[in-house]
């Protein structure tokens, strides 16, 4: 049945696993390696900017790539209050 659930999670561990092994092979591996060392990113967040930023050294500094993918940082000020936050831009 395809909207067996069992089903779907069985595939959907199976394509994460194959990813895995996507990841730890070449030309991936150590650019992936280098970006799950960073908290909150896993493989496959690695693995997808990997692929879709192809040269990170494309990007002078590090507000070029947050722009690059979405993320503005942004302040909210008044008076003696500052609010600093990073949000994510709408495309």
């Amino acid at each position: 049945m395809p909207g067996d659930p069992a089903l779907l999670a069985r595939r959907a561990l199976a394509f994460v696993a194959d990813l895995a092994v996507l990841a730890a092979g070449e030309p991936f591996c150590a650019p992936v390696a280098r970006l799950m060392a960073l908290r909150g990113i896993s493989t496959l967040s690695a693995l997808t900017l990997v692929v879709e930023i192809g040269d990170f050294a494309r990007f002078a500094r590090a507000a070029d790539f947050m722009s690059f993918v979405g993320l503005v940082p942004s302040e909210h000020s008044s008076g003696a209050s500052r609010r600093h936050r990073c949000r994510q831009a709408v495309r």
